[in-house]
């Protein structure tokens, strides 16, 4: 509630268009419009700001730099509120928003502390790149979004298959998969990951950085239940010692 006040609050001024919204905001009617990337007049900004439903369309195709999905995001609220600057930032000021609850979650499931939670979540709500990106229609902010989104599933991935693995060593009955059976927030993650890359080709290197750490998570859960690094495709967790099951259940 804090961070949607700080967004909201007064979410059409200045009552102009700022800095990069003279791409975004277009190109986004132009989506609704078109259904791509359109042409403007040479002071369509102006012509915009005057008259929401002015005709602001030259002849061909805008130049395109990024993947579409971040303006059909900003599409949706000028779909909802109109060609104002309400309606190009609301979904930026929404995602925004969002994004600091997210980050309380997962900074409590990491640490264990609500406190801790709260905190990262306050720091992101007064963050001064985020708040200036959460109140304009930039991409960034949509990046960052689907990025957090993608960690977020993949930290609840990690809690919850290193528990159900840890229970079927104590039912005597592991997994014959080992830590890659019935994964469902990893599709949740490759799914929030692919929208970072849709919003900008920049999320290619966090799926890459993502892959890694997932990989080292699972090598690590099964180093410390005694099988080291044999993989190649045959079950280790028969031959864990049971011992460990209930320390590394409780970490």
């Amino acid at each position: 509630m804090f961070a949607g006040v700080l967004r909201f609050y007064r979410l059409g001024q200045p009552d102009q268009i700022v800095f990069d919204e003279t791409y975004y905001a277009k190109d986004a009617l132009a989506l609704l419009e078109f259904g791509w990337e359109h042409n403007t007049v040479e002071n369509a900004d102006k012509l915009l700001i005057a008259d929401p439903n002015a005709d602001i369309w030259a002849n061909g195709a805008a130049f395109v730099a990024h993947p579409p999905f971040g303006k059909w995001m900003i599409a949706v609220g000028e779909w909802m509120f109109g060609a104002t600057p309400v309606g190009w930032r609301f979904m930026p000021a929404l995602l925004g928003t969002l994004s600091v609850l997210i980050l309380c979650r997962v900074a409590r499931r990491m640490t264990g502390s609500t406190l801790l939670g709260c905190a990262a979540g306050l720091l992101l709500a007064v963050d001064g790149l985020h708040f200036v990106t959460s109140r304009a229609a930039l991409l960034d902010v949509f990046v960052m979004f689907w990025i957090l989104a993608g960690f977020a599933c993949l930290v609840n991935d990690r809690d919850r298959s290193r528990r159900r693995l840890a229970a079927q060593l104590e039912r005597g009955h592991p997994s014959p998969f080992g830590p890659f059976l019935l994964h469902g927030w990893r599709f949740g993650a490759g799914i929030c990951l692919g929208l970072a890359v849709a919003v900008k080709w920049t999320g290619l290197f966090y799926i890459a950085v993502f892959g890694i750490m997932v990989v080292l998570w699972d090598y690590g859960a099964a180093a410390r239940r005694g099988c080291g690094g044999r993989w190649r495709g045959r079950c280790c967790w028969s031959r864990c010692p049971r011992s460990l099951s209930s320390s590394w259940s409780r970490s």
